[in-house]
């Protein structure tokens, strides 16, 4: 059956009179045979179908109102979409209002996703610190029961605090590598990411036989997420510059061998993440880019045909501001976004397989988005355990 959409006749649209009546709720599409629902998700568009639905004015799931578009009502059919927010009273029915104000009740449930873990702020967090998860659908198990985090191998954490989009916990002791979970009113979910994930690690600067910058004391461990890390700090960096101690080079020869940093071809599965403790940062490009094994390193190259990427978090767009980032932070950068060449005169380039790639790159480098005659531009920017992880 056909749900009709539409009505070329005016006098279709007119409110009418008589009660309204629901035979059955289906989903809009005629591909789907079995498409009868007696409940269906937030945000999922549905056709009652029925007797005199014209007179219907107002449409109620719960305690949440729908938006009606009349060019979607007709005597028979009502398309409307279950709405996005999450009802206070769950009573399992649809109320539709008419034009008289009397409210007609039909049986239907709105289901509500179990919990959807998106990110952390930083995935390595000592035992003890405070982890923030981001998502969605973080609900209380029950009542005003907190909803419940596990970490591997499932260790409960204590709760701090939590909204709809956020959870604040404490890591506990003896929390591992792996997923985390949380579990509210609607049910289970586990992440896709992992905490403290070591995925294809490159680097967590724990040494500094391999990868130093030149002896230039670039390593920290002061207020670090997970021990030693590597610094970059200068009170005053003109463009163009050329410092030892404004790059970093892991090569493969002083680190693990002729070993690939990943495999995989697919750049849309695989992405750069790393942690970072930005201070202070308004100008200066980080350029990041991947090069192949060599027996012996012979030096860095920054003009070399290797598809680069050009880290700015100081810019929104085309604004320039001071960027912070309050505290250690986890940055994910997608390998498909390794697209251009030192001077940006080109976003065609690619890698195509990081499996013949060994060595990583990073280099404060380039010209000021500024007025290039101002050197008073002060960087401190720390980071630790660069790695390849899976987005998919």
């Amino acid at each position: 059956m056909a749900v009709p959409a539409c009505n070329d006749n005016p006098d279709a649209y007119k409110v009418a009179s008589g009660v309204p009546s629901v035979s059955y709720v289906r989903i809009p599409d005629v591909l789907k045979s079995d498409s009868l629902v007696s409940h269906a998700f937030m945000g999922t568009t549905v056709a009652l179908v029925g007797e005199n639905l014209r007179s219907v004015k107002e449409v109620w799931f719960n305690d949440r109102q729908a938006i009606l578009n009349t060019s979607l009502i007709t005597p028979t059919a009502l398309i409307v979409q279950v709405p996005n927010t999450i009802p206070d009273n769950v009573t399992n029915k649809i109320y539709m209002v008419t034009a008289s104000n009397d409210t007609v009740k039909y049986d239907f449930g709105v289901d509500v996703p179990n919990p959807l873990l998106t990110s952390l702020k930083c995935e390595y967090v000592a035992d003890g610190g405070t982890v923030v998860i981001s998502g969605n659908y973080f609900l209380p198990v029950e009542g005003d029961i907190k909803p419940e985090v596990y970490f591997t191998p499932n260790i409960k954490a204590e709760v701090l605090s939590y909204s709809l989009t956020e959870i604040q916990v404490k890591v506990p002791v003896g929390a591992g590598v792996g997923p985390i979970s949380v579990k509210s009113r609607y049910g289970t979910s586990r992440s896709t990411f992992k905490f403290r994930d070591n995925t294809n690690l490159i680097c967590d600067f724990e040494s500094t036989t391999y990868g130093n910058p030149w002896g230039l004391g670039a390593f920290a461990t002061d207020n670090g997420c997970s021990g030693q890390y590597l610094l970059f700090q200068n009170s005053a960096f003109a463009p163009w510059s050329w410092l030892n101690n404004m790059m970093f080079v892991y090569s493969a020869v002083d680190g693990a061998g002729n070993k690939p940093l990943a495999t995989g071809s697919d750049l849309t599965k695989l992405a750069l993440r790393f942690e970072a403790n930005v201070g202070t940062w308004d100008d200066e490009q980080m350029i990041i880019w991947f090069a192949p094994y060599e027996s012996s390193f012979s030096g860095v190259n920054v003009d070399a045909n290797y598809a680069q990427y050009h880290w700015k978090p100081y810019l929104t767009g085309s604004v320039r501001s001071t960027y912070k980032s309050d505290g250690w932070i986890t940055v994910t950068i997608p390998l498909s976004q390794f697209n251009t060449d030192k001077a940006e005169t080109t976003t065609s380039k690619k890698i195509d397989d990081i499996s013949k790639y060994t060595n990583i790159n990073l280099m404060l480098f380039g010209g000021f988005t500024s007025d290039d005659t101002d050197k008073s531009h002060p960087i401190k920017i720390c980071m630790d355990n660069l790695r390849i992880v899976s987005i998919q």
